[in-house]
């Protein structure tokens, strides 16, 4: 079925006034995208995981991060921009640690000032923080599988 479904997907979630159903359409794109690593999601689809960031339902608003940090790099800009913008809490403290699971050297100064934002809520602070480490072990990580995959 693979990326075949986003078209359809993308209209239950724009469409559906079901909390149920809008969370089960950005889980089954995420899903899609972690079984179909291969082929890029459509431009459709990431505008559509990134306006679902702004549903008012955590099920929906937070799957659809973690959606795009399945998709990793192609997602970057579309994360930061969001951890920018929002003042959902929430979504800022899954944000942060999605970025810095990416393993992505261009998360760093992102979580760093986001660490010392004084207008950031203290939660999201220390979830930057500490989440510096955590994405230093990704980077290293992925550099030894790299390394052996040679």
């Amino acid at each position: 079925i693979g990326m075949d479904t986003i078209p359809f997907l993308i209209d239950i979630l724009a469409t559906s006034d079901n909390v149920t159903v809008r969370g089960s359409a950005v889980k089954a794109i995420a899903q899609v995208i972690v079984n179909y690593p291969q082929e890029p999601l459509s431009s459709a689809g990431l505008e559509c995981l990134k306006t679902a960031m702004s549903d008012d339902n955590p099920v929906v608003n937070i799957a659809a991060v973690m959606a795009l940090g399945e998709l990793g790099s192609p997602a970057f800009e579309i994360m930061v921009e969001a951890l920018e913008t929002t003042d959902n809490i929430a979504l800022q403290v899954t944000l942060v640690n999605t970025l810095a699971s990416l393993g992505d050297v261009r998360a760093e100064p992102i979580l760093v000032a986001a660490s010392q934002d004084a207008t950031l809520d203290e939660y999201v602070r220390e979830s930057a923080t500490s989440a510096l480490p955590r994405m230093e072990q990704t980077i290293k990580y992925k550099q030894m599988k790299a390394q052996r995959d040679k």
